[in-house]
């Protein structure tokens, strides 16, 4: 690797950039060529996917610039493209897309702050050549997987994926990116998996276009790790899918939004139809666990669209629910110091001859 200057305007946007895999919007290209690469309307594409909305995903580097000017923090990657078209940035994309946010403004008469405006004449970049893809996911591996720059939890599966299907294992990869604990990797190549099925499944969400599919990723590491749940779908850990088809459709209903049903055939449903998806997060799969198995509460769950209403009725659950409220009860009153100087008031005889009316109560009823 060696430091180079390179005018801004020979630097090229990464369109396969891991940061931009976990986007709806995004389409990975195949034989994506250098001459493709550099093509006006992918690179603006790519902007819009680095920079977002209104330029939001790079604000902060861009008011960082104008207060501080360009500073060198971190390096920026670049790749050589064939036959002198300049360079593409694998590594510090955000901050190449808010550089040229900045020389637009520039070059419009606007204000750029304390950036010096030679920057773009010529950004400090580091000159990275890699031998084969997998040296170059290692890179990214160790930066935005086990680095201090972590990528979200879909892209960095994403990349653990793509080195499992060159051939290396589980441990092989835990090794490379410098990972000790092996199950991590493990979990997350198999919920990669089995979040593919679910974006690759047309049926699955096709009734809300502003649904993100990879947002869902947490809950597939969730139900992998909660084995009544893994069960009841049926994951084949060789095969890498769950088998259970029917239950796993049903699954996916749970947690993407759906359209109410009207009685009035004419009147047909617009955006106010749209509910909620049953589970928002991978913390109520921990609930969905406790009920999986009683069909009574899963067909609860789909009425009320509540798993807090369906776990109330589940007899099982309540059941451990109340064994752990009486053995915590339990545990307040023997830890009570009593000794003479105790004196009670009114209302503590009050509760504790109301403790022991539910508890007879209670034992009442069990004979």
């Amino acid at each position: 690797m060696n430091t180079i200057n390179i005018p801004l305007d020979k630097l090229f946007l990464d369109p396969d950039n891991y940061r931009l895999r976990s986007k709806p919007q995004y389409v990975q290209m195949p034989d994506l060529t250098d001459d493709k690469v550099i093509g006006t309307a992918l690179q603006q594409r790519t902007f819009n996917l680095v920079a977002g909305k209104n330029n939001i995903e790079i604000k902060d580097l861009v008011d960082s610039l104008r207060s501080n000017g360009f500073l060198k923090v971190d390096n920026i990657l670049v790749r050589e493209l064939d036959n002198d078209k300049g360079y593409v940035v694998i590594e510090g994309n955000r901050r190449l897309a808010a550089l040229k946010v900045l020389q637009k403004s520039y070059n419009e008469d606007f204000d750029i702050g304390l950036l010096a405006p030679t920057v773009f004449d010529g950004v400090e970049v580091v000159k990275y050549s890699y031998q084969n893809p997998e040296e170059y996911l290692i890179l990214m591996g160790l930066r935005h997987v086990s680095g201090n720059k972590k990528w979200d939890r879909y892209n960095q599966a994403k990349l653990i994926a793509e080195l499992y299907n060159k051939g290396l294992s589980v441990v092989q990869i835990a090794n490379k990116l410098g990972v000790s604990n092996k199950s991590v990797i493990q979990q997350q190549l198999d919920a990669f998996f089995a979040i593919e099925a679910f974006i690759n499944d047309d049926m699955a969400y096709d009734n809300d276009t502003s649904f993100n599919p990879f947002d869902k990723f947490m809950i597939f590491i969730e139900v992998l790790l909660k084995t009544k749940v893994k069960n009841w779908l049926k994951w084949d850990p060789l095969r890498k899918e769950f088998l259970d088809k029917n239950n796993l459709q049903r699954f996916y209903s749970w947690i993407t939004p759906s359209f109410s049903i009207s009685d009035d055939e004419e009147d047909g449903f617009n955006d106010s139809d749209l509910l909620d998806p049953i589970i928002i997060n991978h913390k109520e799969i921990r609930l969905l666990n406790e009920i999986i198995d009683d069909e009574e509460s899963l067909i609860r769950l789909e009425e009320t669209r509540s798993i807090t209403e369906a776990i109330e009725q589940n007899e099982g659950f309540t059941k451990k629910k109340f064994s752990k409220e009486i053995a915590q009860a339990e545990k307040i009153l023997r830890n009570i110091k009593f000794g003479p100087s105790l004196l009670l008031e009114e209302n503590d005889r009050f509760s504790l001859n109301n403790i022991k009316k539910i508890v007879n109560r209670i034992l009442a009823d069990e004979s």
